[in-house]
């Protein structure tokens, strides 16, 4: 894309005029979608795509909208100026932490916005953008047009993230299904592990219990059931309490015979 300035080898070239024109605007030529060059936080290397290289790459996951649907392409260029004009500049980037972008926006290698394409001045076109973007977007087209919008949420809430995950499927198969299903089947294996691991610790738990449930149930018995003099000292005792009498009787018995 012409916007692009410097960067049109770059992984904003290939998120812009690829994966955001062929999946996001259905390759359709009349839509065209504006947004801010800071939401690729990270690079996207050679070999095999994962998961987490998308989301490390684009972890905004940012909805889509329909800020109008016939947008002049002269109305297009000057919604994309002014929002290059208000956007902040290198140094406060760089304040903010945002270092790489800051030198990429300071050498003019990167724009401040970018579109998936050049807007034609008489063709009409249908203006998207972004979650992130989408009160910037309004105004500079609300004043440049003199037109109220009316945005609408599109793609039924797909954001970028899923839109990057969908072109990496579509056009690095290879790299990009099977690495994802090897990245799912690897998740499967983990679950699996940590399912057996518990069920050998249950087992080694039980294991125990089982072997020697015998042993545990004689302690058991021998634990509740009281000894047997226990039982006759205190069946003697508790005669010689309810009859104090005879108790009596064999004492002067006893006294007789020593006399």
């Amino acid at each position: 894309s012409a916007s692009l300035g410097g960067a049109g080898e770059s992984l904003w070239r290939l998120y812009v005029t690829e994966v955001t024109a062929q999946v996001a605007l259905g390759g359709n030529a009349s839509r065209i979608a504006v947004q801010s060059t800071g939401s690729l936080r990270y690079d996207l290397y050679a070999g095999p795509v994962t998961m987490d290289d998308v989301w490390t790459m684009n972890p905004f996951a940012d909805q889509y909208w329909r800020v109008a649907q016939i947008v002049k392409g002269d109305a297009v260029q000057a919604v994309l100026s002014a929002l290059h004009a208000q956007a902040p500049d290198a140094a406060d980037l760089r304040a903010s932490g945002t270092r790489q972008r800051a030198r990429a926006l300071a050498s003019g290698l990167l724009p401040p916005y970018a579109a998936t394409l050049t807007p034609v001045s008489e063709e009409a076109y249908e203006l998207w953008t972004v979650d992130y973007d989408l009160a910037a977007v309004v105004r500079a087209y609300e004043a440049h047009t003199g037109e109220l919008a009316h945005p609408v949420r599109v793609l039924e809430g797909r954001t970028s993230t899923d839109v990057w995950i969908s072109w990496v499927q579509q056009a690095w198969p290879c790299n990009g299904t099977a690495s994802l299903s090897a990245e799912a089947g690897r998740i499967s294996e983990q679950r699996l592990s940590l399912l057996v691991l518990a069920l050998a610790l249950l087992v080694l738990l039980l294991l125990p219990l089982f072997l020697f449930r015998g042993r545990i149930r004689r302690i058991c018995a021998r634990s509740i059931a009281p000894t047997r003099p226990h039982v006759q000292m205190v069946e003697s005792t508790a005669s010689s309490m309810s009859n104090p009498a005879g108790g009596v009787a064999m004492r002067t018995k006893a006294a007789e015979e020593r006399a």
